[in-house]
């Protein structure tokens, strides 16, 4: 006779069933489940090209090399009050982001 507790016994179909099921997502997105023209082209941008948080801090470092070459982290006077909030919380947001990598770099 043959006594096993239970979850003691053979668990590989249950890590079967996960992995086909994580095999069809990218990082913490699931292509297919985003709205995309083509699932296919998003996933190997994502995998062979760079993923979302990249591409993110690309565009963020550009538009920050903007706003500093425009003189609007500055904030002039001729900005409107709803413009220099849009610039403050991307600068605040920007530096915020440094400091988070920067403290995590350390550890």
């Amino acid at each position: 006779m043959n006594t096993e507790f239970p979850l003691s016994g053979d668990v590989s179909q249950m890590f079967k069933l996960w992995a086909k099921y994580l095999s069809q997502q990218t990082g913490f997105i699931n292509v297919n489940n985003v709205v995309s023209t083509n699932p296919e082209i998003e996933k190997s941008i994502i995998e062979e090209g760079a993923s979302y948080g990249k591409q993110l801090g690309f565009i963020s470092e550009a538009l920050g090399m903007v706003i500093r070459k425009l003189g609007l982290d500055k904030l002039p006077a001729d900005l409107s009050e709803e413009d220099r909030k849009i610039v403050v919380r991307f600068t605040d947001m920007m530096e915020n982001i440094q400091r988070i990598k920067k403290e995590k770099n350390k550890e």
